[in-house]
């Protein structure tokens, strides 16, 4: 985990670009790299990371579902 700074707005660019510059800063290059995301949040992810990264690294995307929606019956999950 690498931290960024970004709070409120654009948090998923702020990431890919910290990630991005702690990889120059240890002179290691991305090829290629999965981001691991909530499959509603999978599209724009990559979409940033791969802004992020321009050409120096090949994005990929492993979607997860949100424990707290069951898209069978189209509703949030009540936990308590």
């Amino acid at each position: 985990m690498v931290p960024s700074r970004v709070m409120d707005r654009n948090r998923t660019y702020g990431s890919a670009v910290a990630l991005r510059n702690w990889f120059r800063a240890h002179n290691l290059a991305a090829c290629n790299l999965n981001v691991l995301t909530e499959d509603v949040h999978a599209r724009r992810s990559r979409l940033l990371f791969q802004r992020a990264f321009g050409n120096e690294a090949k994005v990929g995307i492993i979607a997860i579902p949100n424990p707290d929606y069951d898209s069978s019956i189209g509703g949030v999950i009540a936990r308590r």
